[in-house]
């Protein structure tokens, strides 16, 4: 199979393809967890471009290559902004599925909701990782209102700060504004968007979850399979919040194994 190098190139502002399949049978939209852009999914297009899985990644603003732009204020926004945005991938027929870590999630599962009540396509499968299904009604906590340092304490505790990158206060001061608009948009979800009616769609779910993750419990994310009226499978791993980066080729051959056969 043929493969193009598309670089940082971006089919308009919301999307960057790391690499291009000449002729895909899936493009797997994958949308970056709290703080993160699209190049958190660049080592996957390689991996899943040979499989024939052309790999769209979601580029929030305010980061990378959007660093010049405002993050978008409110959960309903940003999906509505990226529903816009995926209507050119829709109108060529070539079947989409999702993937979204975290906050990457709950927002690739409420961007389908969106579609399936807009009577739109949906994705054939919804690959949702850590993160607890909207019936789980913790608490959570409000990140994006902590003074600098505890926020900085906080994002190191579940393992999305390195050292490294706190040393470099200049680089700290460039991401800090997404990284805290992110957490905000979470706020929003969990006291405004997890309130209301929450559809059962028709598609596939795959979860995956870390067994040492402080984030998720493993009740909550079997609690997934309410939310689907497809099949549903269920995928844990020994590792923490960021288990995606210490398992990312099992993750991988889980979604080669979970497209359907064209």
């Amino acid at each position: 199979m043929a493969l193009s190098h598309a670089g940082t190139r971006t089919p308009g502002r919301w999307f960057v393809v790391p690499m291009r399949c000449a002729a895909p049978r899936w493009r797997l939209v994958c949308f970056p967890y709290a703080g993160a852009g699209a190049s958190a999914y660049f080592s996957w297009a390689r991996h899943l471009a040979t499989r024939e899985t052309e790999v769209w990644n979601v580029q929030y603003p305010g980061r990378e290559n959007r660093l010049a732009e405002e993050p978008v204020r409110g959960f309903a926004p940003l999906v509505q902004q990226v529903m816009d945005a995926l209507r050119p991938l829709e109108a060529d027929g070539v079947p989409l599925a999702f993937f979204g870590h975290s906050m990457g999630a709950l927002l690739a599962h409420e961007v389908a909701c969106q579609l399936f009540r807009e009577g739109r396509a949906l994705p054939a499968v919804l690959f949702l990782s850590g993160r607890n299904a909207p019936s789980h009604r913790s608490e959570p906590r409000r990140l994006h209102h902590l003074p600098r340092n505890e926020l900085l304490d906080a994002l190191a505790e579940y393992g999305n700060l390195s050292d490294a990158i706190r040393n470099e206060p200049d680089l700290i001061d460039l991401l800090l504004p997404a990284i805290r608009g992110d957490f905000a948009l979470l706020d929003d979800y969990h006291q405004n968007r997890a309130a209301g009616h929450v559809p059962r769609l028709p598609c596939q779910m795959s979860v995956f979850g870390g067994e040492q993750d402080p984030w998720t419990q493993a009740d909550a994310l079997a609690n997934w399979q309410e939310y689907t009226s497809g099949r549903f499978r269920l995928r844990t791993y020994a590792g923490a919040h960021f288990f995606i980066n210490e398992f990312r080729q099992a993750i991988w051959r889980s979604i080669e194994d979970d497209l359907p056969c064209l």
